[in-house]
């Protein structure tokens, strides 16, 4: 794919890499998945690590919210 200058593209000529498409990415759903999910998670962590609270927020509040629901279904 060739395409006009860029600023950040000096050369027209060097060829885009379409990148690494993780909604193309089949993860089955064992232990395998669970390996590629959390290391995932902790290489995404540890490059923004400012992401961290946020991170610690909402897996708190999905683990209140699945307990009440959990709850809440029991009845």
């Amino acid at each position: 794919m060739l395409t006009e200058a860029h600023p950040w593209r000096p050369n027209p000529q060097l060829r885009l890499h379409r990148g690494i498409n993780f909604s193309s990415l089949d993860v089955p759903a064992d232990a395998a998945g669970l390996l590629f999910t959390v290391g995932s998670v902790v290489t995404l962590l540890i490059g923004l690590p400012f992401l961290v609270p946020l991170y610690a927020a909402t897996l708190a509040g999905g683990v209140i919210l699945a307990a009440l629901l959990a709850a809440w279904h029991r009845k």
